[in-house]
């Protein structure tokens, strides 16, 4: 375990994710992004599990990050 890492907190948040625990997944990619906030795969992980006002901030913060995913991901949900 690396305390430091946001890796296996990535990594549990995709097996809650998986297990159909959103509110589970949508936690431990909070936990990741603040252990990694440069990470833009992090943050659009977290755009994918929230939804409404909720999804603002990640989404966001992605646009700075990743522009061209951000912009991807807000084509894609309509």
């Amino acid at each position: 375990w690396a305390p430091w890492s946001s890796q296996p907190w990535a990594q549990l948040a995709a097996v809650r994710q998986t297990a159909g625990d959103a509110a589970g997944a949508r936690a431990a990619y909070r936990q990741a992004v603040s252990l990694d906030p440069d990470d833009w795969q992090l943050w659009l992980d977290l755009v994918q599990v929230t939804t409404g006002a909720e999804r603002r901030a990640p989404a966001a913060r992605l646009a700075v990050l990743d522009p061209a995913s951000a912009a991807a991901f807000k084509q894609a949900a309509g």
